[in-house]
């Protein structure tokens, strides 16, 4: 029960990361470069 809670958790938690990372590469194509020269 607890790790198939523990493996359900690493997978949302992986999904989520991925997207996120998705996300962040589309907004750094997308906007301009000079707006976020920290990036």
């Amino acid at each position: 029960m607890i790790y198939k809670l523990k493996h359900t958790l690493c997978v949302i938690g992986g999904n989520w990361a991925k997207s996120l990372l998705f996300s962040l590469k589309i907004r750094r194509i997308l906007l301009p470069n000079f707006l976020y020269p920290q990036i």
